[in-house]
């Protein structure tokens, strides 16, 4: 390589040719940096010295290009064979999360519909519970209620009775009397009153009542008699007889 290189026909940029050699040793001798053509002057650098003949064994590597080529292509293989690996080895870790976060998701979402489900139940028997309570405690309370008024209006019922007897055994006691006796026993009553002024007047009644109060029919002087007669204001009270 050396013997070539010593007679090896070399250009400079200006275009006067030289042997290899002789251009290293002008170079050197010149600073070995830059030097002038020694025919024109011309300055020229070592990097642009230009080879005319390439040397004998510049193809002594070139067999092995093929070699080179296989061996690129073996590492690509490796290379893609790795990434395709790789990329299928994403693909499975993303399947499997995603499996894994779908199977939470469709947990979880059971989880709050039965939730949902035992919550909506136990209101539903809440609500059903409170509103037996509540209707239980109505009836009562309507039972109660009942209660009373029977027991107030048995208790005015016989006032009535006792006041009405005693009322039936005067002889100045007239219809107005018992009527506004018994709207003041029983408010609501009082509709008779205004009803009555426009009410037809009665059938002429039966003979007044006996002094003793007995008559066919009473067992005893303390019944009252099967029914009263209640004509129109100023009207006395007269007895249906039997």
């Amino acid at each position: 390589m050396g013997n070539f290189l010593s007679v090896a026909r070399s250009c400079i940029p200006c275009g006067h040719v030289y042997g290899r050699s002789c251009l290293e040793r002008w170079l050197h001798r010149c600073g070995d940096d830059s030097a002038k053509c020694p025919q024109c002057g011309e300055q020229f650098e070592r990097n642009l010295i230009t080879n005319l003949y390439a040397p004998g064994n510049l193809w002594d590597g070139c067999c092995r290009l093929q070699e080179v080529k296989a061996h690129c292509e073996s590492e690509l293989r490796e290379v893609v064979a790795r990434s395709i690996s790789m990329v299928q080895d994403v693909e499975a870790r993303s399947k499997s999360r995603y499996d894994k976060l779908r199977a939470e998701f469709l947990e979880k979402s059971a989880s709050m519909v039965a939730e949902s489900e035992k919550m909506q139940a136990e209101f539903q028997d809440n609500m059903s519970a409170e509103t037996e309570a509540l209707r239980a405690g109505l009836v009562q309370k309507v039972y109660e209620m009942v209660a009373t008024w029977r027991e107030e209006m048995a208790t005015n019922l016989m006032r009535m009775k006792v006041q009405m007897k005693k009322m039936a055994e005067e002889d100045n006691a007239t219809a107005t009397d018992v009527i506004e006796f018994m709207e003041r026993s029983f408010p609501q009553l009082s509709l008779i009153s205004t009803l009555s002024a426009f009410a037809p007047a009665p059938a002429p009644a039966p003979a007044p009542v006996d002094s003793d109060n007995t008559r066919p029919g009473c067992n005893h002087p303390d019944e009252l008699p099967l029914s009263l007669t209640l004509p129109g204001p100023g009207g006395a009270v007269k007895r249906r007889r039997g």
